[in-house]
């Protein structure tokens, strides 16, 4: 993959560091920043490297099962184990920033997390044929990956709940670029011998890497590490069920969004499904660089707008949030430039013959980038500020529109799910846009409220 050919719709230099600007921002200037933005970018360009092999040596029919792989194993994973990420990282950075022990929050979210891994290994195996012919064009073996993969995810998110928890940024990169790593050298032998089973390996082992690489640096203790200067109330996972739930809503509208769109092509079956559905994410991939790089800037944002508001740093919260808000649009907005200008032309270099798209199809994926990245980060900061429940309603709505659009418009695959994906994606950061000027107009409204009672009073 040539960097000067993609500078339009790849990260530029420019876009960047804008990106790793918006991290170092969120994490305070934290150690172990400048390598988590490294761990953010790199985890982008390696899933881009990984896609381009697979596409490239099986083929776009071949290929096909591969995406839809990918999609569901994400789908399946963030569903399940971001809430145990999200719940674990917000415990632990509200204790940690009020000096107070961590490992009550610890041991019952391990005990979740590992709950949740084998009910879904479970769910798996009883509905192994199904899953084995509707997604997979029969091949058990990506079958078995999947099951393989959503269990290093499971203990994946659990330490990145735990290194986000505890602002160990470095750990976070090295677990991110572990991940990509890791992917991409065991795929490379596909030049020498195209299987789709070496793929799907690949994609599980990713997993299981990612999820082990924070543990054997040397700064590990800082997640082992747990105890504080005072005790702190018991932590009770029912009290946290209501977030956890909340997140487990928006986790899954976030990937129906993201990862929903081969899944979907790939149910509706028909002639050449396999590869309209490699098609759609391989111009999914192509321009949601903004979502990858974004998960790094997640996993600071959370953890530091909930130790802003624990302080009363009200007027950083608010800073912090425009100010990413304010970058990552920017970047989605050149996306969208670079998506119309090259983006055709990226694709065949990038994916190979066979994978074509048109420039208004892959515009609008870009434009639907932007519209989930704003949404995204005014997502962190209605959990920060607990306001879990609307967040998952929004999320729920702008997926809900996604799957009637897809469902309910004419027009080729590919065409069907950018045009969705952008009115959903869009729909979504205005939704979340009225929620914070709800907020501050309510906020501002207040004070006058209660100087009025006193008057009345006096």
């Amino acid at each position: 993959m040539s960097a000067a050919t993609l500078t339009e719709i790849d990260p530029a230099p420019e876009a960047v560091a804008n990106i790793a600007a918006v991290e170092e921002a969120a994490a305070s200037r934290a150690p172990g920043a400048l390598l988590m933005s490294a761990g953010t970018v790199g985890s982008g360009l390696l899933a881009y490297a990984f896609n381009a092999v697979a596409a490239r040596t099986l083929g776009p029919d071949a290929y096909g099962p591969i995406a839809v792989l990918w999609a569901a194993m994400f789908l399946v994973a963030v569903v399940l184990f971001r809430p145990v990420e999200q719940t674990l990282s917000r415990a632990v950075a509200e204790r940690t920033a009020v000096g107070q022990d961590a490992r009550p929050v610890v041991r019952p979210v391990a005990a979740l997390a590992v709950a949740t891994a084998l009910a879904a290994i479970a769910a798996c195996a009883v509905a192994w044929g199904a899953i084995t012919d509707r997604l997979f064009d029969g091949q058990s073996m990506l079958t078995a990956m999947l099951v393989v993969g959503i269990a290093g995810y499971g203990a994946s998110y659990f330490v990145r709940g735990l290194v986000g928890g505890r602002r160990w940024y470095a750990g976070y990169g090295v677990l991110l670029l572990a991940d990509g790593g890791v992917r991409l050298a065991l795929v490379l032998p596909l030049y020498v011998w195209a299987s789709s089973s070496l793929a799907a390996a690949a994609l599980a082992a990713a997993a299981i890497a990612g999820a082990v690489a924070p543990l054997v640096l040397r700064g590990r203790t800082t997640i082992t590490h747990l105890s504080g200067t005072e005790a702190g109330a018991p932590f009770r996972l029912g009290s946290a069920a209501g977030f956890a739930a909340s997140t487990m809503v928006l986790a899954a509208g976030d990937q129906i969004l993201l990862s929903g769109g081969p899944v979907l092509v790939m149910l509706h079956g028909g002639e050449n499904a396999s590869k309209a559905a490699g098609l759609v994410f391989a111009a999914t991939m192509l321009v949601r660089a903004p979502a990858y790089l974004f998960q790094g800037v997640a996993a600071a944002l959370l953890p530091n707008l909930t130790t802003m508001l624990a302080q009363d740093d009200e007027h950083g919260f608010r800073r912090a949030v425009a100010r990413t808000v304010a970058i990552l649009a920017a970047f989605a907005g050149l996306m969208v430039l670079g998506a119309f200008a090259v983006g055709p032309t990226v694709m065949g270099i990038l994916y190979g013959d066979g994978f074509d798209a048109g420039r208004t199809e892959l515009a609008l994926l870009a434009a639907g980038a932007g519209g989930y990245l704003v949404a995204a980060t005014l997502s962190q900061a209605a959990l920060a500020r607990d306001e879990a429940v609307g967040a998952a309603a929004i999320w729920a709505a702008s997926a809900a529109i996604f799957v009637i659009l897809e469902l309910t418009l004419s027009g080729d695959a590919l065409m069907r799910v950018a045009l969705a994906f952008c009115v959903a994606t869009l729909c979504n950061a205005a939704a979340f846009w009225a929620l914070s000027f709800v907020r501050r107009t309510g906020a501002r409204t207040a004070p006058n409220l209660r100087l009025a009672a006193a008057d009345a009073d006096q």
